[in-house]
Parts: structure tokens; C-alpha cells; sequence
């Protein structure tokens, strides 16, 4: 999974997975591609991700 434009990108193993905390204008914007086994999410913005746990991965700027 990779966060664009920032540049951040996580592997993730079956099962877990990676949340990002946006604003309401964010999400208006918010570009998702996805193709087999992978996902390109295009944010605007800070933002934060946090992993399957809840526990805070990166404060990201995207652009």
C-alpha cells in the first residue's frame, strides 16, 4: 500500500492492514487505485496512518 504524493509505502502481510486519519476536504479528493496485490491511495495534505492496532504509524504530508 503506498501513500501518494508523500511517498509512503507499507507491506502488508494477509490480514492486516493500515487506516490514514483525513479531514472531510481530503476525503473529496482522495484518489484510489488498486490493482492485484497492491493499492495506491493519492491524499492531499497531513495526514496520519496508524496500523491494525491503532497504534500511530507516520504524520505524512501529501502535497
Amino acid at each position: 500500500m503506498c501513500f501518494e504524493p508523500a511517498g509512503m509505502c507499507y507491506d502488508l502481510a494477509d490480514g492486516e492492514h493500515v487506516c490514514a486519519l483525513l479531514d472531510e476536504t481530503q476525503i473529496r479528493g482522495l484518489e484510489v487505485t488498486y490493482w492485484p496485490g497492491g493499492i495506491s491511495v493519492w491524499v492531499r495534505g497531513t495526514f496520519t496512518t496508524s496500523d491494525h492496532h491503532g497504534n500511530e504509524l507516520h504524520q505524512l504530508w501529501g502535497g
